[in-house]
């Protein structure tokens, strides 16, 4: 499952560095693009977490400055006011979308936590339905299938169609953090 390594530093960072520290830790292949002075994206297929929170410190070292990083299944609009606000509050660490989103929420970051509360509001009812029971059985699909009264081919097939519709895997479990932590900010949203 590829995943995605967004990063932001306050000044430009040396690509080459960069590439160097990769190209010697990383032991997968990875695509590297900087999207501006002192930000970017690294994609692997590579566990990028266990990599950079290892990595990190000598990263920073080597382009003589911290450099935050925020691990996610996709770029996008969260994910990029999910960087900004570890780079805020948490410079120089690397968290999980999950993490930030949490964090965000119990700092009162308006823009960030209305992000959270309807990053799925595009998945169908019964996907949402099926995917938030996967998260509380802990992602049990058996459990599932007795829960929601389902065949167990039901059930994977809408697990197939949530991560469809959201482009999140939830049967990995820093992806279903983001999931409850999600579904926990819109149900306690105060209206």
């Amino acid at each position: 499952m590829e995943s995605y390594a967004l990063f932001l530093a306050d000044h430009p960072v040396d690509q080459s560095i960069l590439e160097t520290v990769l190209t010697e830790n990383l032991g997968a292949p990875y695509e590297l693009y900087l999207t501006e002075a002192g930000r970017g994206v690294i994609s692997s297929e590579a566990d990028l977490k266990t990599l950079f929170d290892s990595l990190l410190p000598i990263l920073s070292d080597d382009l003589h400055q911290p450099l935050t990083i925020l691990i996610t299944h996709r770029s996008d609009t969260l994910s990029e006011a999910a960087l900004n606000f570890c780079h805020r509050h948490k410079k120089g660490r690397c968290l999980m979308l999950a993490e930030a989103v949490i964090l965000a929420y119990l700092n009162r970051e308006p823009k960030l936590t209305t992000l959270a509360e309807h990053y799925f509001d595009d998945v169908s009812f019964e996907a949402m339905a099926t995917a938030k029971a996967f998260v509380s059985t802990g992602l049990n699909a058996s459990r599932v299938a007795q829960k929601l009264y389902l065949h167990r081919n039901t059930v994977n097939y809408r697990l197939q169609k949530f991560i469809e519709q959201s482009g999140l895997d939830i049967r990995d479990y820093h992806n279903a953090q983001l999931l409850y932590f999600c579904t926990l900010i819109k149900e306690n949203a105060v209206r």
